[in-house]
């Protein structure tokens, strides 16, 4: 269960953590939209902006909160996006989304190792 987010400092990156212990992009690609009760969901796959590209997709679920912000977060990394509107909670994750690609990949520990090579299963660099 989530009870809270990490923020490194000089950085947006929001990554969930739990008890249990377990930026922007250039619009070039095209998110699939389904709807859900409350909320939606956006597919991302392809180049995301910044030199990045998905190579697998990655649904992200799209909800607004009670004080009318939208929160874009996914069940495959554990980083969310917070926005004004969707869009902005969008571009929010994907700035994190690589925030985290990058803090992983110039950690030497061995969780990140780990978590670096299931993420670039999903996010690469062009």
């Amino acid at each position: 269960m989530s009870i809270g987010a990490a923020t490194f400092s000089g950085s947006k990156l929001r990554i969930w953590t739990s008890l249990t212990g377990v930026g922007h992009g250039d619009k070039s690609f095209a998110p699939s939209v389904s709807s859900r009760n409350n909320g939606y969901v956006e597919t991302l796959i392809g180049p995301i902006g910044m030199g990045f590209e998905l190579t697998k997709p990655i649904s992200v679920t799209m909800e607004q909160d009670e004080d009318g912000l939208f929160l874009a977060s996914d069940s495959i990394t554990t980083v969310y996006g917070y926005g004004e509107d969707g869009a902005e909670a969008l571009d929010d994750y994907i700035v994190s989304l690589i925030e985290y690609y990058e803090l992983l990949e110039g950690s030497n520990s061995l969780t990140a190792v780990s978590a670096f090579d299931f993420l670039r299963g999903y996010l690469n660099k062009i």
